[in-house]
This record gives C-alpha cells, structure tokens and sequence, in this order.
C-alpha cells in the first residue's frame, strides 16, 4: 500500500534539529502506530529477537549484519527447535515491521542487518550524499 499523509512538509535533509524534522518524525510515529493497530499479534520467536536484538549488535557495532549460519546459531541458542523455514518466516516478518533488513538472494544464504538505521546512515547515506554535502567525503 502506498500510505500518502495529508501534509506537506517541507525542510532542509541537511538540518537534523529543525521544527519541520521533529514534525516529520511525530507523523512518522503517527503512521507507524495506526498501522501496529491493524497488526496481528508478534509471533513469541519474533519477540524474543527483537528483545535480543541489542546484544547481538554489541559483537559488531560497525557491522551490524549477520550471515545466515551465524544468525540461526544465535537464535537456536534460545529455541534449538526452530527450523530454516520458520525462522526465514519470522525474518521476513520483522523485515516488514521495519526491525530487521532480511535479504535472501537466491544463490547465496541471507544476510540479517540487525539495525536498519545503520545501513541507510552509515552506508547508503554517505554513498549517495552529493560531493557538497557538508560532510567531508573523506569522513563518510
């Protein structure tokens, strides 16, 4: 679906602490929670990742991305009855919730980025920025 808001709300991308980003973020809640209150209940697997999200990304806070084999040996730590297939459902709906980024590509394992933030700030963020982005490339 694509969710439209009834507000136009123009800002400078550059500038983190204006009026119209902390607008922008209350909207952003606002979508986010009328959606969760159409959400079936979290499956009990998807919670316990969740809660152990955090942790997980401690090991590798500049890499918060887990190989198929390593992500499946961090959650049968907690349910060793977990299968492949169920726990590739589980990931696919913590990807739509927005809690991980699930990738399974179709010739290699998945790959689970723990923190969405990370790979769109740190990553795709500097890449993308404009050469007079005030940030010196360098630094990116």
């Amino acid at each position: 679906h694509l969710r439209i808001a009834d507000e136009v709300i123009l800002m400078d991308c550059r500038k983190t602490r204006t009026p119209q980003m902390d607008r922008f973020k209350a909207l952003l809640v606002k979508i986010r929670e009328a959606m969760l209150q159409n959400q079936r209940d979290m499956p009990k697997l998807c919670a316990t990742i969740i809660k152990r999200l955090p942790k997980w990304c401690e090991s590798s806070p500049k890499f918060p991305v887990m190989m198929w084999t390593q992500y499946v040996y961090e959650v049968q730590r907690f349910d060793r009855l977990v299968d492949d297939d169920f726990l590739q459902k589980a990931s696919k709906y913590l990807h739509h919730l927005g809690e991980v980024i699930f990738i399974s590509p179709a010739t290699t394992d998945p790959i689970t980025v723990l923190k969405p933030n990370w790979l769109g700030t740190n990553i795709f963020g500097p890449t993308m920025a404009p050469d007079n982005f005030p940030i010196p490339r360098r630094l990116r």
